[in-house]
């Protein structure tokens, strides 16, 4: 199951970034981890699927996204069950 399908949301909507102060974008920021995870495509051209204009913004966010999984608990399970499903 791929992150679009997990969250009920398009794959557009995930290289979309919404604008505002405190917006989180879960489903956006877990694809993102994903495919730094995965190994395969460099932060530049994860920034460049993401519509994210440098890719140190790729860093910041992944880093977010891991300060929130250490506290919690249901958002690491859904990311780790994501991930697995990613895992040949």
């Amino acid at each position: 199951m791929g992150v679009s399908s997990y969250f009920d949301i398009s794959v557009e909507a995930l290289t979309l970034a919404k604008r505002g102060n405190g917006q989180k974008n879960l489903a956006r920021w877990m694809a993102m981890k994903l495919c730094q995870q995965t190994g395969g495509p460099k932060l530049t051209e994860i920034a460049l699927a993401f519509n994210v204009g440098h890719y140190s913004a790729i860093s910041q966010t992944i880093g977010r996204l891991n300060k929130m999984l250490e506290t919690d608990v249901e958002l690491a399970d859904c990311f780790n069950m994501l991930s697995q499903d990613l895992t040949p």
